[in-house]
């Protein structure tokens, strides 16, 4: 109700001012229409200015926002809280939720800076064992997309060595230990693939080193399985355990 009655004030102050003024009436009439005019635009423009948020209503806000998954917006309100509000009691939430929410929609490098920005700033949070395991799946969803550079792989069975040896007691060691397995997996399927196209293009013994890494490497893999059985195929033997030597992957690919 305080903008109707701030424009109902300001025309009738309008109006005594018309009252008062002397001169030809056709002149005072314009100048009254074009004060009147100005004065309400002016006051229209006051009342339509919203009047900023509190720390509260943004992080309410932003928490209604990522609860519906509407990720963009409450990125951008958490931001703005942390921005007004650098000191907040939601600072540390709202910092893990922004790094949270770009997760979410797949924006996985801007995720990962985020959780990094995350740790330096909160180097004793609670929250560390997730954020270990939230830049791991980063890295392994990147991999999984099927990009053939395996350096998203790499990257991911690394991470999440380092939360089972940083946080080994963590509700958060039992998912790593399996990310760990689909890193280490994906890793050695790779290295199949490669050793395969190696066969079909008659390099026998580039086929067999590329197999026998995957043994020497990655031996509980299931991958292994299926490269020892291709190993023994090529040297003619029925037996699986006649594993040739090699230091490592010959060739590239």
């Amino acid at each position: 109700m305080l903008c109707p009655r701030l424009l109902w004030t300001g025309q009738r102050n309008i109006a005594k001012l018309y009252t008062s003024m002397n001169g030809p009436k056709h002149i005072l009439r314009r100048y009254r229409s074009a004060l009147l005019i100005v004065s309400t635009l002016i006051l229209i423009s006051a009342c339509g200015a919203p009047a900023p948020l509190t720390e509260d209503e943004l992080e309410d806000e932003a928490s209604r926002y990522f609860e519906h998954r509407n990720y963009i917006q409450a990125i951008g309100n958490y931001e703005e809280l942390l921005e007004q509000f650098p000191f907040s009691e939601y600072a540390e939430s709202a910092s893990i939720k922004i790094a949270q929410a770009y997760y979410l929609t797949a924006q996985y490098e801007k995720a990962i800076a985020a959780f990094n920005d995350f740790e330096r700033l909160y180097p004793v949070s609670d929250r560390l064992p997730f954020v270990e395991y939230t830049v791991g799946m980063c890295h392994l969803d990147r991999a999984l997309d099927g990009d053939r550079d395996t350096s998203a792989s790499a990257q991911a069975k690394r991470q999440f060595e380092r939360l089972l040896q940083r946080y080994p007691d963590s509700i958060y060691s039992t998912l790593a230990s399996f990310r760990l397995r689909q890193s280490i997996e994906h890793l050695a399927r790779h290295e199949l693939y490669v050793g395969d196209y190696y066969l079909e293009h008659d390099r026998k013994e580039a086929a067999m080193a590329r197999y026998s890494y995957v043994l020497d490497t990655y031996p509980d893999s299931e991958s292994a399985l299926e490269a020892q059985r291709k190993l023994a195929e090529l040297r003619g033997s029925a037996s699986p355990l006649a594993v040739q030597e090699d230091s490592g992957p010959s060739g590239s690919l």
